[in-house]
């Protein structure tokens, strides 16, 4: 006999943090298992024929599939969800100085503030951007900083030209030489 499945989520789009509800109904069927699959990870649980469930999307690659796989007399049966997870809006905290008389916290605050946040969010969006490049781009990149770095000390001082050169060739050679 074949196993109808009733498989249903409150939601088709989430945000990423959000909660979710499914309900399921599996009749008949000998087991039932639930696979939540992010893209980043996918797990597998037992659950009973019918029933439902509460889970928190937190991560994903844009959507999570949600598949209920029924067992009857040999044969799976399944029936899949997929629910688009939307990336979270980060909003940066701030903070509020409650001493306000100060001359001194207002200048600290109102000049060094602005530019620290700056400088902390710049070296992180230049760390996650560093982190996503291939390793060809980032050999391209050291060498080319490298280059840069060695022509304005040229300009100054010309015989570390040479000197530089024969560095770049070194390296070069450690990266095609150096076993992955």
């Amino acid at each position: 006999m074949k196993t109808n499945i009733v498989f249903t989520a409150n939601t088709d789009t989430v945000t990423e943090g959000d909660v979710i509800d499914i309900q399921w109904n599996c009749s008949p069927a000998e087991s039932v298992r639930l696979t939540i699959d992010n893209g980043f990870k996918s797990s597998t649980i037992d659950i009973e024929n019918s029933g439902s469930k509460r889970f928190r999307l937190n991560r994903s690659k844009g959507k999570t599939k949600l598949t209920i796989t029924a067992v009857n007399e040999g044969k799976e049966y399944s029936k899949t969800l997929k629910i688009k997870v939307k990336e979270m809006e980060v909003i940066n905290a701030e903070t509020v100085n409650n001493n306000q008389n100060s001359f001194f916290n207002n200048f600290r605050h109102s000049n060094g503030g602005k530019f620290s946040n700056w400088w902390q969010n710049t070296k992180m969006k230049l760390l996650y951007a560093w982190m996503a490049l291939p390793p060809n781009k980032k050999i391209a990149y050291i060498i080319l900083n490298f280059l840069m770095l060695l022509l304005i000390i040229a300009m100054i001082f010309p015989k570390f030209l040479m000197f530089g050169l024969i560095l770049i060739i070194i390296y070069l050679l450690y990266v095609l030489m150096k076993k992955n």
